[in-house]
């Protein structure tokens, strides 16, 4: 019984993904490391998903997970400000881990601690999303890395 289970929930996890491809497209995601330019303000990483939506019917993004951890809402910028996103928008999600030095004030304010993640996948990341009132996951196979950013 148990590994019924499991098989339904792997089937379902992979039908999942691929039914993602119906609603957006990712076009790119990408990794930036950067250093603050300022005394303890810090050093993080950017991840950032170009995406291309394919639906009108109502999409929102619920958390991300970057490796095996799980992380909260990622920001997302759309080419219409607080406005619902329509299919041939291409949007931007981005999500931040901030490392704030041990000695910064600041320190509190870092990026808060990953969850362990629950949920099997294969690649870097994993995006949770909605449409309409169900969650669905769509895996993202890699990160490419950009050039190293240091504020000054």
């Amino acid at each position: 019984m148990k590994r019924h289970i499991i098989i339904f929930l792997l089937a379902l996890f992979i039908a999942t993904d691929t039914d993602a491809q119906k609603y957006f497209k990712v076009l790119d995601a990408t990794i930036v490391h950067w250093t603050g330019g300022i005394r303890s303000s810090g050093t993080g990483e950017t991840y950032s998903l170009k995406i291309l939506v394919l639906t009108n019917d109502s999409l929102s993004f619920n958390g991300i997970w970057i490796g095996k951890d799980a992380y909260g809402i990622p920001e997302l910028l759309t080419p219409r400000l607080y406005k619902k996103m329509l299919k041939g928008d291409t949007i931007l999600v981005q999500y931040t881990i901030h490392h704030y030095p041990s000695d910064s004030h600041r320190e509190g304010e870092a990026t808060p601690t990953p969850r362990s993640s629950h949920i099997k996948y294969t690649g870097d990341g994993l995006l949770e999303f909605t449409v309409g009132k169900a969650a669905r996951y769509r895996t993202i196979k890699s990160f490419r890395t950009l050039s190293s950013v240091n504020y000054q």
